[in-house]
This record gives C-alpha cells, sequence and structure tokens, in this order.
C-alpha cells in the first residue's frame, strides 16, 4: 500500500533527523568537556533545542502512525498502538520539552544569561 509506504519512510526519515541532531549536539558538548572546556551557552542552547525537538517529532511520528493504523489502533489486543500514543504524549511533559524551553532558549539565543538547569 503506497499509503502505508509513505508514512514509514515519512517516519524514518524524521526520526534519523532528530536522532542525529541530539547525537550531534551532545558531540560537540562532549569534545568540550574532554577537552576540559566549558560548552558555550549557544552549544548549551542546540543541545536543548535538539532535545526538545526530538520529543516533539518523537510524539508526531507516533502520532501519525496512530492514524494510519486507524480503529485498530485502540483495540489493545490488536495493536499497541493506544500505549505508545499515551506514553508519548507523557514524555511531552517532562519539563524539557516544554514550549518554554522555546522562550528559555531564545532568550539566551538573544544574548541574555541561561536560566534553566537544563542547559
Amino acid at each position: 500500500d503506497p499509503r502505508i509506504q509513505s508514512a514509514i519512510a515519512r517516519a524514518d526519515m524524521e526520526l534519523t533527523a532528530v536522532r542525529n541532531n541530539v547525537y550531534a549536539t551532545l558531540g560537540v558538548q562532549w569534545e568540550a568537556l574532554v577537552a576540559g572546556v566549558e560548552p558555550t551557552p549557544y552549544e548549551r542552547v542546540q543541545t536543548a533545542l535538539a532535545r526538545y525537538h526530538a520529543f516533539r517529532t518523537g510524539r508526531q511520528i507516533v502520532h501519525s502512525l496512530y492514524d494510519l493504523v486507524g480503529g485498530a489502533s485502540v483495540y489493545t489486543k490488536k495493536s499497541p498502538m493506544d500505549r505508545w500514543l499515551r506514553d508519548a504524549n507523557t514524555m511531552c511533559q517532562h519539563a524539557v520539552a516544554q514550549d518554554s524551553i522555546l522562550q528559555l532558549t531564545g532568550n539566551v539565543l538573544l544574548g541574555g544569561a541561561s536560566q534553566s538547569p537544563f542547559f
């Protein structure tokens, strides 16, 4: 089914992109720490934004696959999709996945000091 093939390709593309971004930004911080240098505010912000985007994109991927499966998604004996959607919504309630991260990181990008314990 072309619709299924497209949805799976899109989900894989989005997951790969956000995963690579998280690893890349964490890699930059790791290299700084190994060198004995404190990561810059910009580097910390990039990791925070990558993490935020990964949480949100993960939820979006699960939601799109839930819609793809359709009515069978709600029957737990047929599909784990209902639980996955609840889990994805729950994970987005974590402090690092809240919209307030955008305001806090935006403040740093505009020259302000970090007001977050997460970066």
